[in-house]
């Protein structure tokens, strides 16, 4: 599978930005961090156009509860990869990482 860089577009901040508010709206944001990574993030630089999530929790338990809620607003879990994906095509992707972090 090819994957083509494209030009850096405003638009996915954006999209970003969208995303983490259906994503506070479902999660609450006690304990929980959300964060646009990845090249996307970086104005001005090519990259394969799919925005990276990453969702930082501070209690292995806040993940747990909240899988289901993810999966409600569209995304697949891949429990292998601890990663959530919401495939528009497979050249434009929103994908989330969620992690343990320490405050």
């Amino acid at each position: 599978m090819k994957v083509k860089l494209k030009k850096y577009n405003p638009k996915w901040n954006y999209l970003f930005e969208i995303e983490k508010e259906k994503l506070l709206i479902i999660l609450g944001s006690t304990g929980i961090k959300i964060e646009h990574i990845g090249s996307t993030s970086i104005p001005d630089i090519c990259s394969k156009p799919v925005i990276d999530i990453m969702i930082g929790v501070e209690k292995e338990k806040q993940l747990d509860n909240n899988i289901n809620k993810i999966i409600s607003l569209g995304y697949t879990y891949m429990q292998k990869y601890e990663v959530l994906c919401l495939l528009e095509d497979i050249f434009s992707s929103l994908k989330i990482l969620i992690l343990n972090y320490q405050r």
